[in-house]
C-alpha cells in the first residue's frame, strides 16, 4: 500500500589501505503521489466510519459488525499515515499531521461509543 521512490543516493568511494570499498546511503521519501492516494483512502474510510458512527448513535449505541470493521479500518488507516509520516518531507507531514488527527478524534469517537 505504501509507495515510496527514491530520489537521493549517495555514493562515496574511498581507500582503506589500498582496499576500495563503496559506501551507498538511499533516502527513501513519500511520492507526491503516494501521500495523495493515502488521503484519499483516509477520507473514505473517514466518511464510512462517521457513517457508521451516525447510524450507531440513532440506533441506541448497538454495535454491529459493520461498525467493528470500520473501526478496525480506521485504526489500520492510522497506523499507515504513522509509516507514511516517516519517510514524508516537511509539508507532506503536516498534511498528513492534520489527516491523523481528524482520523485519530473519529477512532476516539468510536471507541467512547462502545463503552
Amino acid at each position: 500500500m505504501k509507495k515510496v521512490s527514491a530520489v537521493a543516493v549517495n555514493c562515496s568511494m574511498y581507500g582503506n589501505g589500498g582496499l576500495e570499498q563503496s559506501k551507498v546511503e538511499v533516502m527513501i521519501v513519500a511520492t507526491r503521489e503516494s501521500v495523495q492516494q493515502l488521503i484519499e483512502e483516509a477520507t473514505i474510510r473517514l466518511s464510512e466510519a462517521e457513517n457508521q458512527l451516525k447510524i450507531t448513535n440513532r440506533n441506541g449505541f448497538e454495535v454491529d459488525d459493520s461498525y467493528s470493521n470500520s473501526q478496525q479500518r480506521l485504526s489500520e488507516m492510522e497506523d499507515a499515515i504513522k509509516k507514511m509520516m516517516d519517510s514524508a518531507n516537511h509539508q507532506q507531514r503536516e498534511q498528513l499531521h492534520r489527516l491523523h488527527l481528524r482520523v485519530s478524534q473519529t477512532l476516539n469517537d468510536m471507541i467512547l461509543d462502545q463503552i
